[in-house]
């Protein structure tokens, strides 16, 4: 009886700390942020060891063009680096979400690097990109889509990691940040954005989604959904006029999770996020 007691100890035991190295939103359900309404992971890991530093860098996607502000509907490229200030750690990770104006959470994160994943909190009911488990490298990258025009500033919360590797949560070293990112007003860059006034209905919805367009192009439109992977997973062509358009897209087949909604004419486009149940 006592081995079996000592083996079932070891067992929770070995559970517990592979799920400290798993990501906090998909293994424990939480946000470690330090986020409004969230704890932060300097609360379960030692702050001093290899007294590291964590960045956020937003790019234009596909480009090293960083930007300091957001045009409503874009897509960016977003990277976190967590660098040591000394020594060596075992591996590094980290968690990231981003909030509008009365901290809900953006859930438009897609396409994460290897060592990266996003997940979801009921808990908190916000999206997060993190470690999918302890990482060998320091850099940290995945797809961020801004909110429609007119949200607001965008705030990101951000905590890092390094880690000792020991498989527990003494020993490693914490950091922590915040980046604003306030919406654009420069029309160079609005330009890029499709000149349509985007709705969507129902969101969540079940079975078909209805999309409603009040527009200044006329011509053929490219409608995609798109997953939290970057992976498009319905595509159809549309011919609208200037002014009012609807279209209903049947969304039954899909898996419950967030989507992206892109509307796509030339190289301008206009986006938003729904939910399927």
């Amino acid at each position: 009886m006592k081995k079996l007691i000592l083996l079932a100890f070891i067992g929770m035991l070995g559970v517990a700390l592979m799920s400290n190295s798993g990501g906090r939103a998909s293994v424990q359900n939480a946000g470690s942020t330090n986020a409004p309404g969230e704890g932060y992971c300097q609360n379960c890991h030692s702050a001093g060891a290899f007294n590291p530093a964590i960045g956020l860098e937003v790019f234009e996607e596909n480009t090293s063009t960083p930007v300091t502000d957001y045009v409503g509907g874009t897509t960016y490229d977003v990277k976190v680096t967590i660098t040591a200030g000394n020594g060596s750690p075992g591996g590094f990770g980290f968690q990231m979400v981003a909030l509008q104006p009365g901290n809900t959470s953006v859930d438009s994160w897609a396409s994460p690097s290897a060592n990266a994943q996003v997940a979801s909190s009921s808990a908190t009911g916000r999206q997060y990109i993190e470690h999918n488990g302890m990482s060998s490298t320091n850099e940290f990258t995945g797809k961020w889509t801004a909110p429609i025009a007119g949200t607001g500033d965008i705030t990101f919360y951000f905590a890092g990691i390094a880690a000792n590797g020991s498989g527990s949560n003494g020993g490693d070293g914490t950091a922590g940040g915040t980046l604003v990112f306030p919406e654009s007003s420069t029309s160079t860059r609005l330009a890029r954005q499709l000149p349509v006034q985007l709705s969507i209905f129902p969101n969540p919805v079940q079975d078909e989604l209805t999309i409603s367009t009040i527009g200044e192009t006329s011509g053929t439109h490219t409608l995609n959904i798109v997953d939290v992977n970057g992976k498009i997973v319905a595509t159809q062509q549309v011919e609208w006029q200037v002014g009012m358009n609807y279209e209903r897209i049947n969304v039954n087949s899909l898996a419950t999770g967030t989507y992206f909604l892109h509307i796509q004419q030339d190289d301008k486009m206009v986006s938003t996020t729904f939910l399927k149940r």
